[in-house]
């Protein structure tokens, strides 16, 4: 915490100045995941708005047979003890972890993730209000598939919300709106390290990543250490909000752009596309119409709203 208490103390400033009730707690380390929800847990029984929370450094991680995942801590009505669906989603909760990394300093890289967030909250960024749709072409339907047809699809109901919503018809490798975008929705093949439509964990460094929210649907790019967790600390300001799989994931999981899953109550991405359109932040939009289908929860790699 010392290291970064200039930041710390400056994001809490950022909250109080936008109208919330900001508390900073120390967390010991080796404290246990039980003892980290419980501490949540107490705070949203006896504080009436509770709405989320953000994790700095390495925080216990919840796992269960190999799936990690910071959506058990949205859980306030009991601790889960299994890897089924997140029983119920009260609180956003989101984390800026790296560590062991030989890509930078634990320290800098999350100073660098502190900084876009206070340059978001104050204004300083000035990122254009597009979104791009990236559907490899091994994904999407047809025979042959057509990653792009699908793409087209999902733009056309993107812009119930991103009037400057577009297909990137790149070829996997060289993935558009990473230089300035508002969000990125993508569909490709990947691994801890990478994922085909562009994106490496030393990509994400030596490049720019300055998109404010990515949802990435590539099997475990949201690992721990993972592509999406590298996207947060990128140089100049990565993600806002960066969101991936720690294991295996259907390739419907992170899209917010198909309204035909059978997965999800019906009109829920509607909804929750409706609450952004309405001028609603991801985190609370996500507690009051939870957009990801169940089998895509746990997620990981998700970043502070």
């Amino acid at each position: 915490y010392t290291a970064l208490s200039n930041e710390v103390q400056r994001l809490k400033a950022d909250l109080t100045n936008e109208g919330y009730t900001a508390i900073i707690t120390t967390v010991a380390p080796g404290t246990s995941t039980t003892s980290v929800w419980t501490h949540l847990n107490s705070v949203y029984q006896t504080t009436n708005w509770l709405v989320g929370a953000l994790f700095i450094g390495d925080v216990a991680k919840i796992v269960y047979g190999g799936t990690y995942s910071d959506g058990y801590y949205w859980n306030m009505h009991q601790f889960q003890t299994n890897a089924g669906a997140v029983g119920s989603h009260d609180i956003w909760v989101g984390r800026f972890t790296i560590s062991g990394s030989e890509l930078g300093a634990e320290a800098d890289l999350i100073r660098y993730a502190l900084d876009a967030n206070h340059y978001y909250r104050t204004g300083q960024s000035r990122l254009p209000n597009k979104a791009y749709v990236h559907v490899g072409d091994d994904w999407g339907a047809g025979n042959p598939m057509d990653g792009d047809a699908q793409a087209a699809t999902e733009v056309n109901i993107a812009k119930q919300v991103w009037t400057n919503a577009f297909v990137d018809s790149n070829a996997d490798g060289t993935l558009n709106g990473v230089n300035g975008s508002d969000l990125i929705c993508q569909l490709s093949h990947g691994n801890h390290d990478y994922y085909t439509a562009g994106m490496s964990k030393e990509s994400a460094h030596a490049g720019l990543v300055q998109s404010r929210a990515m949802l990435c649907t590539s099997c475990g790019s949201g690992y721990p250490d993972g592509v999406v967790n590298h996207q947060l600390f990128s140089r100049g300001g990565g993600n806002l909000i960066s969101v991936g799989a720690s294991i295996e994931c259907n390739p419907a999981s992170y899209t917010i752009f198909r309204d035909d899953l059978a997965h999800l109550p019906a009109g829920q991405q509607a909804a929750f596309r409706s609450l952004l359109a309405a001028g609603e932040i991801w985190g609370q939009a996500m507690l009051k119409r939870f957009p990801f289908p169940e089998y895509a929860t746990p997620t990981r790699g998700r970043r502070a709203p």
